[in-house]
């Protein structure tokens, strides 16, 4: 398939029940691409800073109905993004969690936010 769209992706998840938005991490590949529902009835699996979400030019990646999250951000997702990871398995368990290899995924996840959001040169694009 000659046209893909790619690109690094850097967004807010909105962990809801009062807590800070949590920071996601990915990579995007997609061979076709969606809307926004225009009634503004869909919510958001997250909200992109850096990269394209559902379509080129929309800031909205996925969705999230009821327990249900679609998104088309690669990583892998869980072990890319420790906080996000702990905050799924604690909505499965209803009870926290010990992640394993925390420290490790921490520093992995600390190395590809620095590399991911650092400013571009001007003129330049992270996405193809």
């Amino acid at each position: 398939m000659p046209k893909r769209y790619l690109c690094s992706a850097v967004g807010s998840f909105d962990a809801g029940e009062g807590r800070d938005p949590l920071q996601l991490l990915g990579f995007k590949i997609q061979f076709t691409q969606t809307q926004v529902d225009p009634a503004g009835e869909q919510v958001p699996f997250c909200t992109l800073d850096r990269g394209w979400g559902i379509s080129e030019g929309s800031a909205q990646e996925g969705f999230r109905r009821g327990g249900l999250i679609a998104t088309w951000l690669l990583g892998p997702i869980l072990p890319t993004n420790p906080e996000f990871m702990r905050w799924f398995c604690e909505k499965i368990t209803g009870s926290p969690v010990a992640l394993a290899f925390e420290d490790e995924a921490r520093a992995a996840y600390d190395m590809r936010r620095a590399e991911l959001t650092h400013p571009l040169p001007k003129g330049k694009s992270i996405n193809p």
